[in-house]
């Protein structure tokens, strides 16, 4: 492999790295929205407690990928598959 594609390939691993973290980070603040607004729409305590929880494992999952700061240029697959895993 030449330098420019390794170069190339490393740059695509890191794009779609990018775009997968910010994707989730997304995800995990229109989650929170949402609970604030079924909050206010008077929604049980039980199920806010499950959306909460909810919401914290995906915002763990989250962190847990973007303080790894590997730009998915090791483990590429498993932090893809960390962020997807429902």
């Amino acid at each position: 492999m030449s330098e420019k594609e390794l170069e190339a390939r490393v740059l695509s691993i890191q794009d779609r790295h990018h775009a997968l973290l910010q994707r989730a980070a997304k995800a995990t603040t229109d989650m929170l929205d949402a609970i604030v607004a079924v909050k206010k729409e008077g929604a049980s305590e039980p199920a806010l407690q499950a959306a909460a929880a909810q919401h914290r494992r995906a915002q763990w999952r989250l962190d847990f990928v973007a303080a790894e700061n590997s730009m998915g240029s090791t483990g590429q697959l498993e932090a893809e598959r960390t962020l997807r895993k429902r």
